[in-house]
């Protein structure tokens, strides 16, 4: 994926407070960018930023070679969608999705034609006579989608696009905005707090926190690889030990005060490794059981220390207070930096 979009040294003050402090990042062409973090964290700043809706960001934002940095919002050619959907009450859909055509005085025919296109790409066709109070909230976003992918931006920015709706029209939207994607090949940066959010959509991932870059890749890459022990507790759900302590489970030649990273899913209670020196066994008793529906994560108490641990969800569960063996395979510890 080729380099797209380019910030230099990006400087954000409010008042006397920075809250984006030289921050560089390079975002490809093509692909759906996720801006994951924490609330607060500064990925709406830098995306604002990005948008020229940010008055006090400082530094250089180059998009497709062209240096946009003192341009105003309206000669970025690019396309914004906020969680608020930000319709017209009194246009219909169609309307609502042909208003940025019509400012630009494209003609009648040409703006019929592409509005019912683009209406049929986000299952809207038939609710085009519709106004936004008969829409459902998922409904909406997706008018919105198609209001801002209709201008064809060279960029289209999603804020926190589906923290409104809930769980299963969030899921459904989110595969439908790839699949916009893809069919349409505009390059997206999508806000996120939600981990499995951003999992899901991303081709790449930016994790933001206290308005720095804690890590950047794709998210296969950002789960089982972090770069830090924040990277390590933010993305999963994993099991942070120091060398002592994976040394009183029986692992060795370990730096008894580096800290090291299991993930739950490489403590099992089956024998999974090829050979008995890739696995430790280990001894413990349940003492905590919750069901994700697919899957569970038991919590095993051995001794002082606690592991966590995840298990399909096709048995029935193991009860609390259950002694069970575990292993442990050595060749998926991660030492952090």
């Amino acid at each position: 994926m080729s380099e797209f979009l380019k910030i230099e040294n990006l400087n954000v003050t409010f008042g006397k407070e920075t809250v984006i402090e030289n921050l560089n990042l390079s975002i490809p062409e093509n692909a759906i960018t996720v801006f994951l973090g924490p609330s607060g964290s500064g990925k709406t700043t830098v995306l604002r930023s990005i948008s020229g809706l940010n008055r006090n960001a400082q530094g250089k934002i180059l998009l497709d070679g062209k240096d946009i940095s003192e341009l105003p919002v309206n000669k970025r050619n690019i396309g914004v969608i906020f969680q608020s959907y930000a319709l017209f009450p009194n246009m219909s859909v169609f309307d609502n999705v042909a208003y940025g055509l019509k400012a630009q005085r494209i003609g009648k025919a040409e703006i019929k034609q592409s509005v019912e296109d683009m209406l049929k790409l986000v299952n809207m066709n038939e609710k085009a006579n519709s106004f936004p109070d008969d829409l459902s909230g998922g409904q909406k976003q997706r008018v919105a989608i198609a209001r801002s992918m209709i201008m064809k931006p060279k960029l289209l920015l999603l804020d926190e696009p589906l923290s409104a709706l809930d769980a299963k029209i969030r899921v459904e939207l989110r595969e439908q905005i790839k699949e916009y994607q893809q069919k349409l090949g505009i390059t997206m940066i999508f806000v996120t707090h939600d981990q499995a959010e951003a999992m899901a959509i991303a081709d790449n991932v930016v994790v933001i926190s206290d308005g720095k870059i804690q890590q950047q890749g794709a998210p296969w890459d950002i789960y089982t690889k972090p770069s830090n022990e924040f990277m390590a507790t933010f993305i999963g759900d994993h099991n942070i030990l120091s060398g002592s302590e994976l040394k009183s489970l029986g692992i060795n030649n370990l730096s008894l005060e580096q800290k090291y990273l299991i993930r739950p899913e490489s403590i099992t209670l089956n024998k999974l490794a090829e050979s008995i020196a890739d696995e430790v066994e280990c001894n413990g008793q349940i003492i905590s059981a919750v069901n994700y529906g697919n899957r569970i994560q038991y919590v095993i108490a051995k001794d002082t220390l606690r592991l966590k641990m995840e298990a399909l969800n096709h048995t029935l569960p193991l009860k609390i207070g259950s002694q069970v063996k575990v292993f442990i395979n050595k060749a998926k510890i991660l030492q952090l930096n």
